[in-house]
């Protein structure tokens, strides 16, 4: 009987003993949650306070940083200071011509080569939209207008090897020693000679921006410049037929070869669709070589009833150059792209007299080509 209640004894501990072991486990697999949670939630709270001061876009600083008191104290425990001011040029213009992608992918590629400019307790700022600054604790006047010199170098470097949209700069910079500096001054003046700096070669800009483009198109976009070189050769021919004289004749060829120039790709990013003929009068308008046929190159998509675009304009609104190379598109892609052949391509242009194009233009253009091209 002994044995008996002992072996009935050993069974019930042995049972409770499996039990708490059971317990045990499932008090370990708690704590292993309640440990990934705060950790997660350390996580979380680290994420957010990094997106509390860095921007999203470049990884940098973001102006918030400025007010944060870790900073603070780096600039009171500095013994110097040097600022400067960078600015990526025309950034708006970028954004209106080709996009926010590509600007974006702009202002990215500038924060790349300003981290590897500056020395490792540097730090930079992304201001907001177009600005930066660099912020160097303890360095001398002559190491800030070497940094930026660097940068300038770094830049210029990028756009030689990158010139279908190249990067260009504006850098002013700001220098404070001792224990009275102020951080709000040397800000200020940073940014008054990044300005000035950007004003005296603002027109140098614009203008090697716009050849750039311009450059891109007739080496890679060999296509389109194909294109309005044929749109030209018929273009030429109703010019000469309306009296243009030859300074007119020969401005309608340079707006007909680029009169397709909105359709430039950058990085896979294509201008194209409807918008394609405001996104040429922008880079028209601030170009010397297009900007007397800007406005041609908005309205060569408007239709003569009025359904058009970008501006719906009809009837004799349309300015006649823009209707000529309207026209003379049109026919080259009824030929080239539609696969029509000549006397089909004509018949095309005939269907569209009062609609895209005035009945007028419409006789002049096929009276010419039933006999020539």
């Amino acid at each position: 009987m002994n044995n008996f209640y002992k072996v009935k004894k050993y069974l019930i501990y042995k049972k409770k003993y499996k039990e708490l072991l059971i317990k045990l486990a499932q008090l370990e697999n708690l704590n292993k949650e309640l440990i990934k949670k705060i950790e997660d939630s350390k996580n979380i709270q680290e994420r957010l306070q990094h997106m509390v001061y860095h921007d999203a876009l470049t990884g940098v600083y973001n102006r918030s940083y400025l007010d944060n008191f870790e900073f603070k104290e780096k600039v009171k425990k500095a013994k110097s200071l040097g600022i400067i001011f960078c600015d990526i040029d025309l950034l708006k213009l970028i954004n209106d011509t080709f996009g926010h992608l590509i600007g974006d992918n702009l202002i990215f590629l500038t924060s790349q080569i300003l981290k590897n400019s500056i020395r490792d307790k540097d730090i930079i700022v992304r201001m907001g939209g177009d600005e930066f600054v660099i912020v160097s604790f303890d360095i001398s006047e002559e190491e800030t207008k070497e940094m930026c010199d660097f940068i300038l170098k770094k830049v210029e470097a990028y756009s030689v090897e990158n010139n279908n949209l190249p990067i260009f700069t504006s850098l002013g910079f700001s220098y404070g020693e001792g224990e009275d500096f102020c951080l709000e001054e040397i800000l200020r003046k940073a940014d008054d000679n990044m300005y000035k700096f950007k004003l005296s070669k603002r027109k140098l800009v614009k203008k090697k921006i716009t050849e750039n483009i311009i450059n891109y198109y007739k080496i890679y976009e060999n296509e389109l410049y194909e294109h309005g070189k044929r749109v030209a050769s018929y273009a030429l021919k109703l010019g000469e037929l309306f009296g243009f004289s030859r300074s007119s004749i020969e401005r309608l060829k340079i707006a007909c070869i680029y009169h397709d120039i909105g359709k430039i790709n950058f990085n896979n990013n294509l201008c194209n669709g409807k918008n394609h003929s405001e996104v040429g009068y922008r880079i028209a308008k601030i170009s010397d070589l297009l900007n007397f046929c800007a406005e041609w190159i908005l309205q060569h998509h408007e239709n003569w009833d009025g359904t058009g675009c970008p501006l719906s304009l009809e009837g004799d609104n349309i300015i006649l150059e823009a209707q000529i190379i309207g026209v003379s598109d049109y026919y080259d892609r009824m030929r080239y792209y539609n696969g029509l052949n000549k006397i089909d391509a004509l018949e095309a242009v005939r269907s569209q007299a009062d609609i895209k194009f005035s009945k007028d233009l419409v006789n002049r253009f096929t009276t010419i080509f039933q006999t020539t091209e």
